[in-house]
């Protein structure tokens, strides 16, 4: 967090995030964290499927213009979105990817749900949310601009032709286990890390529509070859984040 000095830690196996205060140079100002979140305190590490609970805190992005802290929650299928200034155990204030804070819908590829959420991307200026669902091969592109529903649906859907397909291929607009994602502002670019196509993806996002191709490939020479196993300049195998 720039302007509240913050560092926001997902510590995915004890099933919270850490909130640590940083220094005007954003230098931690204490090696203790002063707020944690997805649990009630410090102590805790249940799992948990409620407003304020957390299974599996893989990813997470903060959104400084609105002062939002968006969490990718695995084992949930969901993602929690947190208005940051609060105490310890703070209540989530939207859902994505279930219909509300309790529930746990079986995985599907849907407008709505996801197979496994595993990395969260974010465009502040744009107000979009990239949800990347390892499990269903594609990205889902929500509007979080303004006010949503929870369960709200997603604009967009990338690496698929349609919201309700999700098979694995390669191709300049295919997905074989997305994983990291991470969004450019100043060239308006989402890099994906395509893990079992062992190759980076990079998407124009000024213009997106369902099933988009991806204008360059990175890990590969081009956007057909998958099997190389490489570990040269140009070369990579098993690419995780971005």
């Amino acid at each position: 967090d720039p302007n509240g000095h913050r560092l926001f830690v997902g510590d995915n196996g004890n099933n919270r995030v850490l909130v640590f205060a940083l220094d005007s140079a954003d230098r931690p100002a204490s090696r203790t964290a002063s707020l944690v979140i997805g649990q009630p305190d410090f102590a805790s590490c249940e799992t948990g499927r409620t407003q304020s609970g957390l299974s599996s805190a893989v990813s997470l992005v903060y959104d400084s213009k609105g002062n939002r802290l968006f969490v990718a929650d695995e084992s949930n299928r969901r993602v929690l979105v947190f208005d940051v200034d609060g105490g310890n155990g703070l209540p989530a204030t939207h859902v994505l990817g279930q219909v509300n804070f309790t529930a746990i819908e079986a995985p599907g590829a849907t407008q709505a749900r996801f197979a496994t959420t595993l990395n969260l991307a974010l465009d502040e200026d744009g107000g979009r949310l990239f949800v990347s669902d390892f499990g269903n091969n594609r990205v889902l592109v929500f509007d979080v601009a303004s006010d949503f529903p929870n369960g709200a649906d997603a604009g967009f859907v990338i690496g698929q032709p349609s919201f309700t397909s999700y098979a694995a291929d390669a191709g300049q607009a295919s997905f074989y286990g997305p994983r990291g994602a991470a969004f450019d502002p100043v060239a308006n670019r989402l890099f994906v890390a395509d893990d079992y196509n062992k190759r980076v993806m990079v998407f124009d996002t000024s213009a997106i529509q369902d099933g988009m191709a991806a204008t360059y490939v990175l890990g590969q020479p081009d956007f057909a070859s998958t099997s190389t196993f490489s570990s040269d300049a140009g070369g990579s195998f098993s690419p995780r984040s971005v």
